[in-house]
């Protein structure tokens, strides 16, 4: 089943399943697409709902510091940062209670910076272990952002 497309405060947004979601992300770019699509929808749910912060938020930009700001690891962070922020915005502008993001932002800063000890080692399997033992956490941060989403945008 593909995503389906819903109204939810004035904007058009997507239902997506989130394990899909995460599966998806093992395929090369689809994650930075996903994360341009989602941001995107954020911004224009926050300017349906007349938040001037939210509606001024610049997907453009959130996927720059992610995608080249990766290089630099604290452009990627701050952005995540972010980008989990507006996903609690968004769960007040339509009346839920917002969620705890202690564990979204722990895995995504996890595995990033786990990622970066395994280049930094060099060489060898536990370089390589570690290079690509941040994937599974980077891809269960990103199944926990889209099922809050999901439930925000079936809410209406």
């Amino acid at each position: 089943m593909t995503a389906v497309e819903v109204n939810a405060g004035g904007a058009v947004v997507k239902l997506r399943r989130p394990w899909v979601v995460g599966a998806l992300s093992l395929i090369p770019f689809y994650w930075v697409f996903w994360y341009y699509a989602v941001n995107r929808e954020m911004r224009d749910f926050g300017r349906a709902r007349g938040d001037a912060a939210l509606g001024e938020s610049r997907p453009g930009l959130s996927v720059v510091a992610v995608t080249a700001g990766s290089l630099v690891v604290i452009p990627w962070i701050v952005s995540v940062w972010h980008a989990v922020r507006r996903i609690e915005a968004c769960e007040r502008l339509a009346g839920s209670r917002p969620e705890s993001s202690a564990l979204v932002l722990c895995l995504l800063v996890g595995a990033s910076l786990i990622g970066w000890v395994g280049v930094f080692l060099g060489h060898g399997a536990v370089a390589l272990i570690l290079t690509y033992s941040g994937i599974p956490l980077g891809i269960a941060a990103t199944v926990l952002m889209q099922q809050r989403l999901t439930r925000l945008w079936a809410a209406g």
